[in-house]
């Protein structure tokens, strides 16, 4: 398709206005390239959306699906959790994660490190 300068008005914006069969000649070739560059870059209008809504739909199943790909990760950590639903394994998670902490925090306690002002006296 051939697009022209709109006539109404003094906008950058191009109207189609006729078929060329020969495409090639370098008047053409130069009117192309300075009407229609933004549709070189930006597609079609009525291509748009729907190319929009598939790019998204694939990245939204990418990201449940590392999503899904994680949540199992954690069903192999936590015990009994296989017939949990995702919120229910989440909490799960969360208890399990304080419990960890809570358990290193006595162990730490009970050990004990020396520092730089302890002495030590070899025998």
């Amino acid at each position: 398709h051939y697009y022209a300068p709109n006539s109404n008005n003094n906008s950058s914006f191009s109207v189609p206005t006729q078929i060329v069969p020969h495409a090639y000649d370098s008047a053409f070739a130069s009117l192309q390239f300075q009407y229609l560059w933004p549709l070189v870059f930006e597609g079609f209008p009525e291509d748009r959306p729907a190319s929009a809504s598939k790019s998204h739909s694939q990245a939204e199943k990418r990201r449940r699906d590392r999503i899904n790909a994680q949540l199992a990760t954690l069903r192999k950590l936590i015990p009994k959790s296989d017939k949990m639903d995702k919120a229910a394994l989440l909490g799960s998670v969360v208890d399990h994660v304080k419990d960890l902490k809570r358990k290193a925090m006595d162990v730490s306690k009970s050990i004990t490190i020396p520092s730089e002002t302890d002495e030590v006296t070899i025998i």
